[in-house]
């Protein structure tokens, strides 16, 4: 993954890697090189949504326990339950329920179509997500692991809602799911009719073209706005934007996940500079890392952790490849900085921390106080960084 050339929601440009000679080689990591995956075990279910039945399927590691659990709540579409992704993520330690949208496959309801993404389908699908998650609560082969929401597309509307409504859910991840407007998606895909392209306009510049101004159509119900739900959230999220996506305004959805951020929601985003609508494939190490990492993690408060943030600080380097990190502790949180660049990190253990280099993926260091060390882990390698002062 190269590192984005501008920050989309409105940073400072930046083309070179945050930690210069290392990104490469720790974030380049595939799942192929991490040797041959264990293999799953996949049970067919079925669970009451309201009065209609879902039928799906339950994925998980063949062995031991699942580190994380999610319900999958797929796009737009007459779309049946995504085993392919849901063997892929039990391969790499996560448990998934996936099951066949309502009125399609083995499921009972009735589909509302594919152009029906309104208040009263949106509430509908979100209601099955939340009786996703709470049937996934009660099933012995995940009852140690977090649970959370994972989905694409028009699931960026679905699970903010069904998240709302449960209370089970600790942490979610959307790829390339709108952060607004059910209308601001619509604008913008009316124009680039969901061509993804390299040199796509604003949504301002495409809303002062238009010949006459947008109208949201009153039969749709409710304009559907992701953000009045995320307002109300206070679990770990992640998005995963395409910054060629043709089908949502990803300037704009990321320019509303950081002023939830300064609202001080725990939502997270990274973007992949030269990927379209389908993130999840370019994403796949960056997110499966971070569902075990951070949404295993969730629930322990830091305020419960007893080493104070002092005991990191300091200068740390390393040989081969060069590479110079500070760790200094602000405002009680931990930033980290790299030639010149600051970002800040989020604790998730006594001497554990991660942080996000938007366009690059996640950083994970454990501090190892025996060795006066950090140890630096993405994707299965690890490197270990001495310090040298404090």
């Amino acid at each position: 993954m190269q590192g984005q050339g501008a920050n989309a929601g409105g940073g400072r440009a930046t083309n070179r890697m945050f930690l210069s000679g290392t990104a490469s080689l720790v974030l380049g990591v595939t799942l192929a090189a991490c040797g041959t995956p264990p293999g799953t075990h996949t049970r067919t279910v079925s669970f009451d949504s309201g009065d209609i039945r879902l039928a799906g399927a339950l994925v998980t590691p063949a062995e031991g326990k699942a580190q994380a659990a999610i319900v999958y709540v797929d796009g737009s579409g007459a779309t049946r339950r995504n085993l392919g992704i849901a063997r892929r993520l039990a391969e790499n330690g996560i448990a998934v329920l996936t099951y066949d949208k309502r009125g399609v496959g083995d499921s009972q309801g009735e589909y509302s179509g594919p152009l029906s993404t309104n208040e009263v389908t949106l509430n509908a699908l979100a209601a099955d997500a939340s009786a996703a998650l709470e049937f996934l609560s009660a099933q012995s082969e995940v009852s140690d692991a977090k649970l959370g929401f994972a989905g694409i597309s028009q699931a960026g509307w679905v699970i903010p809602l069904a998240a709302v409504a449960s209370d089970k859910e600790a942490f979610t991840v959307i790829w390339s799911g709108m952060v607004g407007r059910i209308s601001e998606e619509d604008i913008f895909s009316l124009y680039t009719s969901d061509r993804d392209g390299a040199d796509l306009p604003g949504f301002e510049e495409i809303v002062a073209q238009r010949v006459r101004p947008y109208a949201w159509p009153p039969e749709l119900g409710e304009d559907v706005n992701s953000v009045d739900s995320l307002a109300q959230l206070d679990k770990p999220g992640l998005w995963v934007f395409g910054g060629r996506d043709g089908s949502i305004p990803v300037p704009l959805s990321i320019a509303r996940l950081e002023e939830l951020q300064r609202d001080e929601h725990a939502f997270e985003y990274v973007l992949f500079s030269s990927a379209g609508h389908d993130t999840v494939e370019t994403s796949f190490p960056v997110v499966a890392d971070w569902i075990k990492r951070v949404g295993a993690a969730s629930g322990q408060a830091v305020a419960s952790l007893t080493a104070p943030l002092e005991t990191f600080v300091g200068n740390y380097v390393m040989d081969d490849p060069p590479v110079s990190v500070g760790v200094s502790a602000e405002s009680k949180e931990l930033v980290i900085t790299s030639q010149g660049d600051s970002l800040p990190a989020v604790r998730t253990g006594d001497a554990s921390f991660y942080m996000l280099v938007p366009g690059e993926g996640f950083y994970y260091f454990d501090f190892d106080p025996r060795e006066d060390s950090l140890v630096m882990n993405a994707q299965g390698r690890a490197f270990t960084l001495r310090r040298t002062s404090r």
